[in-house]
Order: C-alpha cells, then sequence, then structure tokens
C-alpha cells in the first residue's frame, strides 16, 4: 500500500480566485471525485462499499498558499490531505501551480 500521491495541477486562474475556490469546503465535490457532499464539518464520501460518512476539517492560510482538509473516519485517527501553491517561489509561468498530496489516509 502507498502512503502517499503527489499530483500536479495547473490552474489557469489568478491565485486568490484559486485559492478561494479550493479552500472552500462547498466546492469539494465539483473536483474531488469521492466527496457526494460536504456541510457543517462533516462530508459523504462514495466508496466501493457504499456512502461513508466523514468528519471534515479545512485550515487554509493565503499567506502561505496552502489548503489542508483533516478527514476523520469512523474507525481511523484523522488523516490530512494537503495543497499548496509553490506561488511564492520563482516561475517561468503565469499560471499557479498547486500539488495535492494525500497520505495514508487515501482509500481505494
Amino acid at each position: 500500500m502507498r502512503d502517499f500521491d503527489v499530483q500536479t495541477v495547473e490552474i489557469d486562474a489568478p491565485f486568490d480566485v484559486a485559492f478561494g475556490y479550493l479552500a472552500d469546503p462547498g466546492t469539494l465535490p465539483e473536483w474531488a471525485h469521492a466527496f457526494r457532499s460536504v456541510s457543517d464539518g462533516r462530508a459523504t464520501l462514495a466508496t466501493p462499499r457504499g456512502a461513508l460518512d466523514i468528519g471534515l476539517e479545512v485550515r487554509a492560510s493565503r499567506e502561505s498558499g496552502t489548503v489542508d482538509w483533516t478527514m476523520t473516519f469512523p474507525e481511523d485517527a484523522p488523516c490530512t490531505a494537503s495543497s499548496c501553491s509553490p506561488r511564492r517561489f520563482p516561475s517561468s509561468r503565469s499560471r499557479e501551480h498547486w500539488r495535492n498530496s494525500r497520505g495514508p489516509c487515501a482509500r481505494s
């Protein structure tokens, strides 16, 4: 079993627009295929075994360009998925680049 999965995507939008979209937990079902609904610190995931309700906490920092999603599964300790923007690093591209790292909580 892998402990992490690193993926990179390019978002052709200004930093504030992309950051606001990613930091809003209500948008997760629009871009994270496992999320079916999000409301009041809870989320419902679609899994091979059916729907799964989890706890969800989102911490976002515009200053550092990070968004952390802490998910608490019914039988497990919390795990965190993180995204970061290398906005503070020099880049020859005008687009924002986001990296998504999923830790041991990544489920198949």
